[in-house]
C-alpha cells in the first residue's frame, strides 16, 4: 500500500501475504485494495508472522501475535493507528521451521500529516 497523506489518529490497514508465485500487477492491486488473492496463490507460513514498520527510518518496531490478522490462506494484514508525521514505512515477514526468515509481498508505506 501506498497512500495518503493521512491525517493522525487515522487507522490504517496494512495488507501483506505470503505467496506461491509472484502476482501479476493486477492481482496485486486487487489484494492492496481489499479484494483478497487469487485462489491457490497464497501460502501461510508454518512458523510466527511478524509485521514490522518505522517512521521516517526510525528505530523498527514489531507487532506479532494479535496485532497480526489473518484474513485467509496467505492473507493477513495489520490495522495500524497512527499518531506522529512523516514517511511510514512497513513489511509483513515469518519464520519457516528452521527459524528462517520468509518475506511477504512488497513493503508498503504511506504519508501522514502533522498539524
Amino acid at each position: 500500500m501506498s497512500g495518503g497523506p493521512y491525517e493522525i489518529g487515522n487507522v490504517i490497514r496494512c495488507p501483506f501475504a505470503f505467496l506461491a508465485r509472484d502476482l501479476t500487477p493486477d492481482e496485486l492491486g486487487v489484494f492492496l485494495t481489499g479484494g483478497g488473492l487469487p485462489s491457490m496463490v497464497g501460502v501461510d507460513p508454518p512458523g510466527a508472522v511478524f509485521f514490522d514498520y518505522r517512521i521516517d527510518g526510525g528505530a523498527i518496531t514489531t507487532i506479532s501475535g494479535g496485532g497480526v490478522l489473518h484474513d485467509a490462506v496467505g492473507a493477513f494484514h495489520v490495522d495500524l493507528p497512527v499518531d506522529t508525521p512523516g514517511l511510514w514505512t512497513y513489511k509483513g515477514r515469518a519464520d519457516d521451521l528452521a527459524g528462517n526468515p520468509l518475506v511477504a509481498t512488497l513493503p508498503g508505506s504511506f504519508v501522514v500529516e502533522g498539524f
